[in-house]
């Protein structure tokens, strides 16, 4: 597990399986949906007065899985799938293009995963990047 602050009230931390988990993608795409997605988080949690962002590793039989958490307020369930919609953003006008989600998403599918809401509260959402994972490198 490490642990990075981010900001004095946030803080990003990674945890993962014993194992590597192997996938084959073009490593500036993936960094882009980490990036994206990560981002949002931050922000989500520092909308709801700070707090943390965790990213798991996990091997789910033919799929690496990368969830990421944050503690903020968490994705309207009417919303729940227009966020992946190129142009729509919960965020003040000028804050954000509203292409993050929706670029991360095709980009995964791309690689022949998906990027998933999977879970919503008013405690925090969780998304899942979901790709297909290789025996070894």
């Amino acid at each position: 597990s490490q642990e990075w602050a981010v900001s004095r009230q946030l803080s990003l931390r990674a945890e993962g399986e014993s194992q590597p988990l192997w996938v084959e993608a073009n490593p500036a795409q993936l960094q882009e949906i980490l990036l994206h997605v990560i981002e949002n988080a931050l922000w989500a949690s520092e909308q709801s007065g700070g707090g943390e962002v965790v990213i798991r590793a996990r091997s789910q039989g033919d799929w690496a899985e990368l969830l990421i958490t944050d503690d903020g307020p968490g994705v309207d369930p009417s919303l729940s799938q227009k966020i992946f919609e190129p142009f729509f953003t919960t965020r003040p006008m000028g804050e954000a293009t509203g292409l993050g989600l929706a670029i991360s998403r095709r980009l995964a599918q791309g690689f022949g995963g998906d990027l998933l809401l999977i879970q919503s509260s008013g405690q925090g959402s969780t998304f899942c990047l979901r790709l297909p994972s290789k025996a070894t490198a």
